[in-house]
């Protein structure tokens, strides 16, 4: 596999076209992407952050989790380097009550959702990453409790090749064995347009031994898309990805006991969308589908005394309408998923969920936007739910909105809260939903080289599930609590420096600032939580990058977290890349400080680590 790997790379792309360093750089008001009513950034009345493709290509970064811990509000708790294994929460939310999707399809897993980010894109097929904070019940449906985060791919409008081959340590040795800690990759991502039709695939290979004992990992990932305009202006879409994770799980789920797991994971989906376009009016179809496998060994060296077995399988149907008014534009649509599981430990089961939504953009007046939404569904568990959003907005003056938004959202409790049942771990069948209620008002301001926005909200939610314990030596049990009331601020700016000195060129600084409290119902303090009482509390993230001496690309982020019952920490990192003619040269550095700190309070994160890689890039 590695070998075939390193042919394709070699061959694939041979030479690059020099990046246009001097060009005048602004913001961009993306058209913020979902299934339903779509409205520029500027112009919604949500709090969204969006990672745009130049920000993605400055970061150091090899996955998308790593990417997306440079994000204001976004908690990610990895479990090993490079993604290979993350879970997010936003806003102060778990990892079960976030939603992430690709090109539209949700990647959610009935089994847990310590699988959501098993995503099968490299960071290089990105064309940007939209982070929608706060329930979106609405626009995306079920278990986007605490927000979602939507992936866009991106479409070729011309023939282009990329490919990168890197390798990372920390110069540490492994004690069991005494080789130094390394690991290597290399991805690529081709695409072209003939005609009317968009040919994208991507790929990449990581491995590698970790960064401290029984953290090695093989992660491969594999995703295509087609896209077809017929005369009519319509549009096919056919997508698909698959990735296989293996890798040392030492203390991932179970510590202590479990310092000799191994995990291996895989992970395919795939869409067909249809895009049936008039001047007023557009539906389109969409089928998806995504299949899981889980394979988890409490002890590597005897499979026999535990090991897990998880097939599970989603079907996703939906249809989605909308139609524009001289006053406003009406969305309509009704979805139908049927999840199913095969299981050693959990069992066999299936369920289903039939939802349907209504919405409607009221834009009568210059200055004011109201949009009204509606999702209901049908559970054959739990029966039927409603959830309404409401959002408005008012232009204060051209490029400064205020708005404010109300909306709920539900989670249901994933296979494993309620059949699992491990060595530290009881789960609990009788668990119920959990359901929030969330209230928001900010202000944004948006003009062509920077933007600001800062907004407070407080969430509201009842039968939170969290897994708990009373001591150590007890296993670790989900339960419903009455209410866990969070309240948070967050502050965001993005500002573009436009320079010509002889040595710096356009320089862009982004910084973010998160503050959330949370106060919980009576019991959950006097136990121990195994996620929701590390959340984070303070969350500051700033970062720069220019241009320096013509051909140099620098950036440095600097990002300071503190999390409930854990100690704050800082992280400094650095990217710096060379471009010449036809081949760009990075380096990175991250951890510079050497930060001794912890994202699950079982697991030590890596030390300061060095990596080097080059790029390809052609574009014909």
């Amino acid at each position: 596999m590695k070998s075939a790997f390193f042919l394709l790379f070699a061959t694939s792309c041979s030479a690059a076209v020099q990046a246009q360093i001097h060009d005048t750089i602004q913001l961009q008001d993306a058209v913020i992407q979902t299934n339903r009513i779509q409205q520029n950034l500027s112009e919604t009345d949500r709090n969204i952050t969006v990672l745009d493709a130049k920000t993605i290509a400055s970061l150091p970064v090899k996955s998308v989790s790593e990417l997306l811990s440079y994000v204001q509000g976004l908690d990610i708790r990895q479990r090993g380097v490079w993604g290979a294994q993350a879970d997010v929460g936003i806003m102060g939310g778990s990892f079960e009550q976030a939603l992430i999707l690709i090109d539209g399809v949700r990647m959610s897993d009935p089994q847990t959702g310590h699988h959501m980010m098993n995503i099968p894109i490299h960071p290089d097929m990105i064309d940007r990453i939209e982070i929608l904070k706060g329930p979106a019940a609405a626009r995306y449906g079920i278990n986007a409790l605490s927000g979602a985060i939507h992936i866009i791919t991106k479409t070729a409008d011309k023939s282009l090749c990329i490919a990168r081959l890197y390798s990372g340590s920390s110069m540490e040795k492994d004690s069991s064995d005494n080789q130094t800690f390394l690991n290597s990759g290399l991805s690529f991502v081709a695409g072209s347009k003939i005609k009317n039709t968009n040919f994208m695939l991507g790929g990449s290979a990581d491995f590698g031994n970790g960064y401290r004992y029984n953290t090695d990992m093989n992660n491969y990932r594999f995703s295509g898309k087609i896209s077809h305009l017929d005369k009519q202006k319509n549009e096919w879409f056919i997508q698909a990805g698959y990735i296989q994770n293996k890798f040392g799980a030492n203390a991932f789920y179970a510590a202590p006991g479990d310092k000799e797991s191994k995990e291996k994971v895989e992970t395919a989906f795939g869409a067909i969308r249809y895009k049936l376009k008039r001047d007023k009016w557009e539906l389109i179809p969409m089928i998806s589908y995504r299949y899981n496998f889980d394979h988890y060994i409490y002890i590597r060296q005897n499979p026999a005394i535990y090991q897990n077995r998880h097939f599970s399988h989603v079907w996703n149907p939906e249809l989605n309408f909308t139609y524009n008014f001289h006053h406003g534009t009406l969305a309509l649509g009704a979805e139908y998923r049927r999840d199913t599981l095969r299981s050693n430990n959990l069992g066999n089961r299936s369920r289903n969920l039939t939802g349907i939504h209504a919405d409607y953009l009221f834009q009568k007046w210059n200055k004011i936007k109201i949009l009204f939404g509606v999702y209901s569904i049908y559970h054959s568990q739990y029966g039927w739910s409603i959830f309404p959003t409401l959002e408005a907005g008012y232009l204060l003056r051209p490029g400064l909105r205020l708005f404010a938004n109300a909306g709920t959202a539900q989670r249901l409790p994933s296979y494993t809260d309620l059949y699992y049942k491990g060595p530290l771990n009881v789960s609990n069948p009788n668990l119920k939903p959990e359901n929030s209620m969330n209230v928001e008002i900010g202000i944004k301001r948006n003009v062509h080289d920077k933007s600001l926005s800062a907004s407070i909200f407080r969430r509201d939610i009842s039968n939170l599930i969290d897994w708990v314990r009373d001591s150590v030596t007890h296993p670790w049990s989900p339960v419903n609590y009455n209410q866990v009331i969070t309240t948070g601020l967050d502050i965001a700016a993005d500002y573009y420096l436009n320079l010509h000195w002889k040595r710096i060129k356009n320089i862009r600084f982004r910084a973010g600032y998160v503050h959330l409290y949370q106060s919980y119902s009576a019991g959950l303090e006097n136990t121990i939580s195994k996620n929701v009482l590390e959340n984070l509390k303070d969350q500051f993230i700033i970062s720069a990058n220019s241009v320096i001496f013509d051909a140099w690309k620098m950036q440095v982020s600097y990002r300071y977290l503190l999390r409930n019952n854990m100690n704050a920490y800082s992280l400094l990192d650095l990217h710096l890349a060379y471009n010449k003619k036809d081949v760009t040269f990075f380096a990175d550095i991250n951890n510079i400080l050497n930060t001794q700190y912890r994202e699950i309070s079982t697991i030590p994160m890596p030390p300061r680590w060095f990596a080097i890689g080059l790029r390809f890039e052609l574009n014909p």
